[in-house]
């Protein structure tokens, strides 16, 4: 305790609340008696050790995902909600700190519980003819790689939840990664019972513990930064270029690895991730002209609004997938109209904050499903044997008959409008 505190006194504190004596005897002395009780349930069949190996398993992963996502998920919105997290702001502590003491200090309990059951896994391992220990370690290796990213996510939406949510909300949203989270921890199990599967992967033929392990940590160390980088923002540290990019890029390659001869569609997921950066990070007006105006030194360029730099980021490697894809049979044009149609609909979200539009995320979002949606039942039906064409004109679907440009400036001239008027709507807010 005294060393955890000294390391991280956020994980120190959360253990003086949570680790207490009565509380770590009673969840020994429940997971003695639980673990007894799956014992005797299964203590006459000849695969014994691995029924009781299999439920402690799933119970260990229940006390991770579950309690301990929703313990994570609840960390710092209850610091909002009491009104003790602007106390935290005060301490010398970084953000590094704090986010590493709220994952390991938050679901303390949980880890507790997953240990105590421990010495039954053991148990049922031993008594089992096909769990090795290599195996076993596998087993807990992405159960650890699974819990890292649940937990990871959920600080992240925690860091990101606004002041206001706080009570039921809090843990009912909690509740719901946790289960989400356990969804994950019985697909995990089902694809590992199949030890004979290989995932191809970047040219290599994986095998599935490593690939499972590998993909958790990846994206739960994101995950992780992305709270560390939103708690730094409320303690005011600098904010760096490279992070959104640096991710954007990181997933591209990551889907890239699946299907590196038709990587068209790996521009999607990307798109959704710049549209959730934009509607999170909602820079006012101040930012805007911090960055325009009295952005003199070399930071200016950290200072970029978020959408734009992701956007921006988007483009470029947009452009890259384009000419991976050269002469495959997927057409080239989608992931540039993609960007087109990414930079019309950021640029419009940014004008209706601009406009002091009411809910300006609400109207971009209705905008957004109306210039999608539209098109699909109105004008496509309408023109018969030309409905792919039309169709190309108001989505980034491209004509398998149509050239690059056919395809690209419908989107581009789109985006011009928007970022047209972002501009005339930028100058009057900085000229009032």
């Amino acid at each position: 305790m005294n060393l955890l505190y000294r390391l991280f006194p956020d994980a120190g504190r959360y253990a003086m609340v949570e680790a207490t004596y009565p509380r770590l005897t009673l969840a020994a002395g429940t997971c003695l008696v639980v673990g007894f009780f799956i014992y005797f349930g299964h203590r006459d069949a000849k695969d014994w050790g691995d029924k009781l190996f299999g439920n402690v398993f799933l119970l260990q992963a229940l006390a991770l995902l579950v309690y301990g996502t929703s313990r994570a998920t609840h960390s710092v919105i209850a610091e909002r909600s009491d009104k003790t997290w602007e106390l935290q702001r005060l301490t010398p502590q970084s953000a590094f700190d704090l986010a590493m003491g709220k994952l390991l200090g938050a679901p303390i309990y949980a880890y507790f519980i997953a240990a105590a059951l421990m010495p039954w896994a053991v148990v049922g391992a031993l008594g089992s003819t096909e769990i090795s220990l290599g195996r076993f370690l596998s087993f807990y290796a992405t159960l650890g790689a699974g819990a890292f990213f649940a937990l990871s996510t959920g600080l992240l939406a925690s860091a990101y939840a606004d002041k206001t949510v706080g009570g039921s909300t809090a843990a009912s949203a909690g509740a719901l990664l946790g289960f989400m989270a356990l969804q994950l921890a019985f697909a995990l199990w089902t694809l590992l019972e199949r030890s004979g599967l290989r995932i191809p992967f970047c040219g290599l033929d994986l095998p599935t513990w490593a690939f499972l392990q590998g993909s958790l940590a990846a994206f739960g160390a994101w995950a992780f930064a992305g709270a560390k980088w939103r708690i730094g923002r409320d303690l005011l540290e600098e904010r760096a270029l490279w992070r959104l990019p640096a991710f954007l890029a990181f997933l591209v390659g990551y889907q890239l690895g699946f299907a590196p001869t038709a990587p068209y569609t790996v521009m999607i997921a990307p798109a959704f991730f710049c549209y959730f950066a934009a509607v999170l990070h909602s820079e006012p007006l101040d930012h805007w002209k911090n960055w325009l105006v009295t952005g003199e030194d070399a930071r200016i360029l950290n200072r970029i609004p978020t959408w734009l730099s992701a956007w921006l980021a988007y483009a470029a490697l947009a452009a890259l997938v384009a000419l991976l894809g050269l002469g495959s049979r997927s057409p080239s044009s989608y992931p540039l109209m993609q960007t087109a149609f990414l930079g019309r609909d950021l640029a419009f979200l940014q004008w209706c904050r601009f406009t002091k539009s009411r809910n300006p995320e609400i109207l971009a979002l209705v905008f957004i499903g109306l210039a999608y949606g539209l098109p699909l039942v109105t004008v496509g039906p309408l023109m018969g044997g030309r409905y792919a064409q039309v169709v190309a004109l108001f989505l980034p679907v491209p004509a398998r008959d149509g050239n690059l440009a056919v395809n690209v400036v419908p989107g581009a001239l789109q985006a011009a409008a928007a970022f047209w008027a972002l501009l005339v709507a930028l100058r009057a807010r900085l000229r009032s």
